[in-house]
């Protein structure tokens, strides 16, 4: 999955038969409200919506639809998820590409290798890039992947064959539990052997191990090296903990600039963490020039997909009109986000805004901060 990551992005839609129809990548929240009705709740990036006894779980990313994953709404006696028709999976794979091949058992490759799919145990089929696989991976309903004994002990076979990838997933099935008991020895043994092969999503658990003290003596240095060589290949998420890194001087020089460095690419592909940092950096010319506008455009990309803390430091700038025009209204809507994430001082922050509100903007910041809860909410 790892050789596609940076090349082709992320791309993803489900769809369970032709006549049903669904969401399509790069839709707006709007367009998908007309198609399936008023969403049932909203977290964050993800909005679930309710129709024809399906449940469709919406992912977005800047404003635009990123994933769709549909699940039977049926259950039966034992309270399970009614199992997917293979005739409906077979419509489900057809409409996103052509030539699948199954890999392993419920898993299969479409026939360019850009794109895999997983049923999962609630048998919900989920479809998009080994970057998106990786991403969602143990979020409770979408993979929480198990093995059966004859997947396990293919996988096996693979990785003690020296096949870097399934080395990694013996690694992660360690490390949820998943199909065997959760041990973290074992995981950290199989994760080195991929990542010194240069499995890049290795690399970064290795990192992980290292920082965590997992069944590892604790040791920044060797965690930041292992980061480094996953950031290198485009992991986002080594990309941000390499940046914290340099920031902290934990494992490596204090260097703000090195931290900046390692912060951009990992915003750039949209983790929110990240940008939430990048923004900060901006604010407080920390690394780069200070730049209002900079941290604007970075503290919204992360208080839209959630972050307390962006959508807290979105508000200040608001407040005090710095890299915007000062509104309150905004910066009320803003930083009520960040209450109802009961992010510190967030309170006290309101109470100050509020009392330079009239009536009628203190009705217009209102109005706003339900219209952002229903988008963006909490992370």
């Amino acid at each position: 999955m790892n050789n596609y990551r940076m090349k082709y992005g992320i791309i993803c839609a489900l769809i369970f038969s032709a006549s049903i129809a669904s969401a399509r990548i790069g839709e707006t929240l709007e367009q998908c409200t007309a198609r399936y009705g008023e969403p049932l709740t909203c977290i964050g990036e993800m909005v679930l919506f309710r129709k024809n006894g399906l449940d469709t779980t919406v992912f977005f990313s800047q404003g635009k639809v990123e994933c769709v994953a549909f699940r039977k709404v049926e259950t039966d006696v034992a309270g399970r998820r009614i199992e997917i028709p293979g005739g409906e999976r077979a419509v489900l794979l057809s409409e996103n590409s052509s030539g699948w091949t199954i890999s392993a058992p419920n898993i299969w490759v479409s026939g360019d290798g850009l794109l895999f799919a997983i049923k999962n145990p609630e048998n919900a089929l989920i479809i998009g890039t080994g970057e998106f696989i990786n991403r969602i991976n143990g979020k409770p309903g979408l993979m929480n992947l198990s093995y059966g004994q004859d997947d396990l002990s293919a996988l096996r076979k693979k990785a003690e064959q020296g096949s870097a990838e399934a080395q990694c997933n013996l690694g992660r099935a360690y490390v949820l539990g998943k199909g065997v008991p959760q041990n973290y020895t074992e995981a950290v043994k199989w994760y080195r052997l991929a990542a010194e092969q240069g499995h890049a999503d290795a690399q970064y658990f290795m990192g992980l191990a290292y920082s965590n003290g997992e069944e590892v003596t604790r040791d920044y240095k060797e965690a930041a090296k292992w980061w480094e060589l996953a950031a290198e290949q485009g992991i986002s998420k080594a990309q941000f903990n390499l940046g914290v890194a340099y920031d902290s001087g934990k494992g490596v020089p204090q260097d703000y600039k090195e931290a900046v460095r390692w912060f951009r690419p990992s915003a750039e592909q949209g983790y929110a963490k990240a940008q939430y940092n990048l923004g900060v950096a901006y604010d407080k010319g920390k690394g780069v020039p200070q730049d209002y506008k900079e941290a604007v455009k970075w503290y919204r990309l992360a208080a839209e997909k959630g972050i307390a803390e962006a959508q807290f430091n979105l508000g200040v700038v608001y407040y005090n009109g710095q890299g915007v025009q000062q509104d309150l209204a905004q910066a009320y809507a803003w930083v009520n986000l960040a209450v109802a994430q009961e992010y510190k001082n967030a309170k006290d922050a309101r109470s100050i805004i509020l009392n330079e509100m009239t009536p009628a903007l203190i009705k217009v910041g209102r109005q706003l901060s339900r219209e952002y809860a229903a988008k963006f909410g909490a992370n």
